[in-house]
């Protein structure tokens, strides 16, 4: 037969799922603001990248090796 926690142990194993919880948050948050802190700096570049293209007279082209691809 299961015992009945009691209400002690109830309150101790709450404590420690809600500590779980508010690391994994604390986790999840970093998380997120690195990812738009990324973001944030990929837009940067491909408005800078968008800019150049736009604007430059010369022919130019970018090539990828890893993948074999070139775009003009």
């Amino acid at each position: 037969m299961i015992q009945p926690a009691s209400q002690e142990e109830i309150q101790r194993r709450n404590a420690e799922l809600e500590g779980r919880d508010a690391a994994r948050i604390a986790e999840l948050e970093a998380e997120i603001a690195a990812r738009q802190v990324a973001e944030a700096r990929l837009r940067e570049r491909e408005e800078r990248l968008r800019l150049i293209t736009e604007n430059i007279t010369e022919f130019f082209w970018l090539s990828d090796a890893a993948i074999s691809r070139i775009e003009a």
